[in-house]
């Protein structure tokens, strides 16, 4: 059998970077949801068409655990501690990728507006906080950059950045590095 070839399965590197992070928060018990798309009707970028995207939406719910189970061997995930994850949190993550330097592309938009109008897309998606829940916790991670968390509910939303260095552009998000490629030796 010939090895499997990832640069030349998906040659483009910034596509590499996605599928790469997108396996990592799957093996990690994550249900990621890759390049959603947000839509507009209005004229802010195209009518009717693509503002900007979500490179990974995920969710983690509770409990959850990756077990592979074979003939002879039964292997248990253990999930990487960066996540910080426990077995009763439910963990929902907005995620940008990038092939070089972790940054959230949208999040620097000029217009705060903006970032909550897309923030609030998300999270409509996301489907676990009532409409009128939203716009508070869009305002709150837009200007925060952070994690809300709700502890009495034991729930976690989060702003992620991937990529193969790490920036001083996104103060608050938490940045993971997994995507290979120009990793300066600093920065691992």
């Amino acid at each position: 059998m010939k090895p499997f070839d990832l640069g030349a399965a998906v040659p483009k590197l910034g596509q590499r970077a996605e599928l790469i992070a997108s396996w990592y928060l799957r093996f990690n018990g994550y249900f990621p949801l890759t390049s959603f798309i947000l839509h507009d009707a209005g004229a802010t970028k195209q009518p009717g068409g693509q503002i900007t995207d979500a490179d990974i939406l995920a969710i983690r719910l509770p409990h959850t655990e990756e077990i592979i189970e074979g003939p002879t061997e039964t292997i248990r995930v253990k999930t990487d501690p960066q996540l910080d994850v426990t077995g009763d949190l439910t963990d929902f993550i907005i995620a940008e990728v990038s092939s070089g330097e972790c940054k959230f592309n949208w999040l620097n938009e000029t217009n705060q507006a903006v970032e909550v109008k897309f923030l609030d897309y998300c999270l409509r998606r996301l489907g676990y906080w009532p409409p009128d829940a939203i716009c508070e916790i869009s305002e709150k991670l837009s200007v925060e950059k952070c994690t809300f968390s709700d502890e009495t509910k034991r729930v976690r939303l989060r702003l992620l950045a991937f990529g193969s260095t790490r920036s001083d552009g996104s103060p608050g998000i938490q940045q993971i590095l997994v995507i290979p490629g120009r990793r300066s030796p600093q920065a691992a």
